[in-house]
Formats: C-alpha cells, sequence, structure tokens
C-alpha cells in the first residue's frame, strides 16, 4: 500500500504540469464490428503532439529536468501500441472491422 501512495504521489505533479503544458487531450476510440454496429471507448486521455512539438526549448529542457521528458515519450509509445493492437483485432477478422482513434 505504501508503494502505491507513493506513486500517486509522484504521478499528481507529472499530471499537473502536463495540464500546464497543454499536453493532455481526450481521446476516444470508435470500433465499427461487423454488424456495422458501432461502440465508443471513451475516458481515454493521451499526450497531445503538436502541443508536444509547439514547446519552446525552455519548456522542453525543464521537463527534461524534472524527468518528465522520457515518461512522456513512454505515453506516446504506448498510444503506438495500442493503435497496433487494434490494427492486429482488424486483421484477425473476427469481429472488428474498424477503429478510428479521435481527440474531441
Amino acid at each position: 500500500m505504501l508503494f502505491m501512495r507513493k506513486d500517486h504521489q509522484e504521478t499528481i505533479p507529472f499530471i499537473e504540469r502536463l495540464l500546464s503544458c497543454h499536453l493532455i487531450r481526450r481521446k476516444d476510440i470508435e470500433l465499427t464490428h461487423q454488424t456495422g454496429a458501432t461502440s465508443q471507448i471513451t475516458g481515454l486521455y493521451g499526450i497531445d503532439e503538436e502541443a508536444l512539438a509547439d514547446l519552446d526549448g525552455a519548456s522542453l529542457q525543464s521537463l527534461n529536468l524534472d524527468q518528465y521528458l522520457g515518461l512522456i515519450f513512454a505515453m506516446l509509445q504506448s498510444e503506438r501500441h495500442l493503435q497496433r493492437l487494434l490494427h492486429l483485432a482488424i486483421r484477425r477478422g473476427d469481429d472488428l472491422v474498424s477503429a478510428h482513434v479521435s481527440m474531441p
């Protein structure tokens, strides 16, 4: 339990920093099934890559010095893995026909 509390205490400043830099954006996934029915996965949040690319050098250096830049890139990699898993599920052909990730 102490381990979880320590992680939570470290997560809060990280998220607050991402919010202050406008780097967090909501992401929704719409799945289309073979029947034509669609389903939504909502409540996901990820890194806004455009906002990250627009940061100035001082902001990036500050994120790096606070050891947040590596975590940001890990989050981006995780998002790419999710997209790959969706693509593999579509190729497998069980029920999923398409998946679209949007940032409303």
